[in-house]
């Protein structure tokens, strides 16, 4: 009868703590044993996440926040080499080498029983760290060896991984609301722009740098072609429900808003309505990232058009 094989997954923690509880949540149960590098603070930061399977962790300390560059290659190799030694079960035994915001889908190997004879480069999940939106994409990052591979190649195995990451490694995507997301391709693509947000139930845009836009807004049904960046077709009425729903993918959005019939604010109906609908044009972009000279065009009528920045509407006092 064929040995169970092992599986360990090597994580180099890349300041990314959070994402253990996801990683825990998810390979728990396929990983035999966890082998954790990463400094004194990172280490105690994770703690809180595997709790009861202490068994199954091996931790590491690093002198400084893991850089593959930089990392002592020689003292690293050997520490996971005689780890591994003490605990495999066959030279067939699966080893998983990520980083600590990449989580290997370790399912479906062990389902499929697949044989690994070379370096194996994984599709994977990267994922950011605010575990407030929760997201991740399709990337190419981890890489999955056998033990048989680290033994042959006992004083290059870890610098091979490390160079055959670093190649792949495209130039971060900033996101300047303090996260950055990891994109893994050899022909970088975009990032999706936006996230569903939870709390509000609807997709916002992310904070990145980009480009001045424009934002139009028409209120006159009969109002001829128009340009910008987003356009938004306006009803308003008197009742509701409202249909307030927007699709960031698109330019074109029609939207129905509800209005009162009555003064809530304002001395007269009229300068009351003209407010309100420059409430509801602040309400709208509220889930774009808008920066404050983005260009914010008002047509109420065929005749009267109205050009404003951002920062006007974002601060109406201005």
């Amino acid at each position: 009868m064929a040995q169970k094989k092992l599986v360990f997954d090597v994580v180099f923690i890349t300041e990314n703590e959070e994402i253990f509880e996801l990683r825990f949540k998810e390979i728990y149960n396929y990983i035999d044993y966890f082998l954790i590098f990463g400094t004194e603070e990172n280490l105690k930061n994770i703690e809180r996440y595997y709790g009861v399977i202490n068994h199954k962790i091996k931790t590491f300390v690093l002198s400084d926040i893991f850089d593959s560059t930089t990392i002592d290659i020689g003292i690293t190799s050997n520490l996971i080499l005689d780890t591994i030694k003490g605990l495999y079960s066959s030279f067939e035994d699966l080893i998983f080498f990520s980083y600590s915001n990449e989580i290997p889908n370790v399912k479906s190997f062990i389902e499929n029983d697949i044989k690994i004879k070379e370096v194996q480069i994984l599709k994977s999940d990267v994922f950011e760290c605010d575990f407030s939106r929760k997201r991740k994409f399709s990337e190419v990052g981890p890489i999955l060896v056998n033990f048989s591979h680290i033994l042959k190649n006992k004083k290059v195995f870890l610098s091979s991984i490390f160079d055959l990451k670093n190649k792949m490694i495209c130039n971060d995507v900033i996101i300047q609301n303090g996260y950055k997301i990891l994109n893994y391709r050899k022909t970088p693509q975009p990032l999706p722009t936006y996230y569903y947000c939870p709390s509000s139930k609807k997709d916002v845009e992310y904070k990145f740098e980009r480009n001045f836009r424009k934002f139009v807004f028409v209120f006159d049904e009969k109002k001829g072609q128009v340009y910008g960046d987003h356009i938004f077709q306006i009803k308003f009425k008197d009742s509701f429900p409202e249909n307030t729903s927007i699709d960031l993918s698109k330019n074109l959005h029609f939207m129905e808003i509800y209005q009162p019939k009555h003064i809530l604010y304002g001395d007269t109906i009229n300068e009351f309505k003209e407010q309100y609908k420059f409430n509801e044009i602040s309400r709208v972009l509220s889930i774009f990232n808008c920066q404050d000279e983005d260009e914010i065009e008002v047509h109420y009528d065929k005749k009267r058009k109205v050009k404003l920045k951002y920062l006007e509407i974002k601060n109406p006092s201005f």
